[in-house]
């Protein structure tokens, strides 16, 4: 990162720090910091001396004693109100953007591994209202620096139990707080025990026998099975594991993600995708999709219970041919409509 990239970040990062503590009712950032050193090349370009450290007083001091968890009256009015009752116009707020920002600024920080700063920002956003779904990713992260760290800014039991009280935090990071809290149960009191969740049942895992060639396009790893000597068959490693299943006479597949789902859900859904919703939903006739569909707080569904469970139904009293005959219809109907979740070209 150049100097003057690096300087930007900064002081984004500083005005976000400083919004944040305003509507969130913490206390103000310390001073701005002294800019970056740099050089010009001869193709007037700036370049950081060394790439300096990202000065930490920028970063606000966090304590448990300092988040009182009152807004700031410019924003506060109505927040929850706003947040419950148009999802979309709460992420365009003030606060909401520069905890985005900061949410980003912490993983440069971690890539510099100035774990402290990113302490102190993460333990910030988790003190403000903002992005309730990024609550669970900020705790992990919060764990992992405070590891980095290690001595008495190690991470504690406590710390892991507020994790997983969070009410915010989704299942997959759950799960990861949850694995990490069974191996602290040393330093744990058995009720801190009995109140950890029960960690599901490992599923069954099948190993595959490849040599890797770190020659790969976009940076990806190729493959080839061990009993090729010249490297001829190397693949990556979604289609070495479909070839061992079709070579054990299992069965063949193909390597999708989730496209066949996304594709399926659109065909299947797209009167409930562009049908009636919420006013803020469509802003443009050259949308791909409502504006709620990706929000991480089931506000889509939410905004369409009567019309998704209508078609649910449809679709359970359905026998296959005929769900097969709807994709059909759907595909043919709008064939070439952007929408996400299809390429048509596939």
């Amino acid at each position: 990162m150049g100097a003057v990239e690096a300087a930007g970040a900064v002081e984004a990062a500083e005005i976000a720090c400083a919004v944040i503590c305003a509507v969130a009712g913490l206390p103000s950032p310390p001073s701005t910091p002294p800019p970056l050193p740099c050089t010009w090349s001869s193709e007037a370009h700036a370049t950081a001396v060394a790439h300096p450290p990202i000065h930490p007083s920028i970063y606000p001091s966090i304590h448990s004693s300092s988040a009182s968890g009152s807004l700031h009256p410019a924003e506060a009015e109505d927040w929850e109100v706003l947040r419950e009752a148009q999802p979309l116009a709460a992420r365009l707020t003030c606060g909401w953007a520069c905890a985005t920002l900061l949410t980003v600024h912490v993983g440069m920080l971690e890539k510099r591994r100035q774990y402290g700063a990113a302490v102190d920002l993460l333990e910030l956003l988790l003190s403000s209202p903002y992005l309730p779904r990024r609550r669970g990713q900020w705790w992990s992260r919060l764990v992992i620096d405070r590891d980095h760290l290690g001595g008495n800014q190690k991470a504690r039991p406590s710390l892991l139990l507020d994790a997983l009280s969070d009410a915010h935090a989704t299942a997959a990071d759950l799960l990861d707080l949850s694995r990490r809290a069974h191996k602290l149960t040393a330093s744990m009191s058995h009720a801190q025990i009995q109140s950890l969740p029960c960690l599901p049942t490992e599923p069954p895992t099948v190993t595959v026998g490849a040599r890797a060639l770190r020659r790969g396009g976009g940076g990806r790893v190729l493959y080839v099975p061990l009993s090729d000597e010249g490297g001829a068959a190397a693949c990556h490693v979604e289609t070495l594991v479909l070839e061992e299943y079709a070579a054990c006479g299992s069965w063949r597949g193909m390597h999708a993600e989730t496209g066949v789902h996304s594709a399926l859900f659109a065909l299947l859904m797209w009167p409930v995708l562009f049908g009636e919703g919420p006013r803020e939903a469509f802003t443009s006739r050259f949308q791909q999709a409502p504006h709620d569909l990706h929000l991480d707080g089931g506000e889509f569904a939410s905004a369409r219970k009567q019309p998704l469970a209508g078609r649910l139904a449809e679709l359970r009293a359905m026998p296959g041919a005929q769900i097969a005959a709807e994709v059909l219809i759907s595909h043919t109907e709008h064939r070439g409509t952007r929408c996400v979740g299809i390429s048509w070209g596939r």
